[in-house]
């Protein structure tokens, strides 16, 4: 009974943290546009506000990626 309560209690544990882990995401954006891209505003899909400008270089020129 106590290895089955352990067990449990390590799944609980790791399945918290696999969801902890999901929040951070990397992602690459390319701008493929014909213009420079000054701003880029992003937040999770769960969020009511946009986060801060992740372009804190500046730019994002044409052809370049972040």
């Amino acid at each position: 009974m106590k290895r089955l309560i352990a067990s449990l209690a390590a799944v609980a544990v790791l399945g918290m943290a696999g969801q902890a882990l999901a929040l951070e995401k990397k992602i690459n954006i390319f701008n493929g546009a014909q213009y420079d891209i000054y701003t880029l505003y992003l937040s999770p899909t769960n969020a009511n506000a946009w986060e801060e400008n992740v372009l804190k270089q500046g730019t994002l020129p044409n052809g370049d990626k972040v």
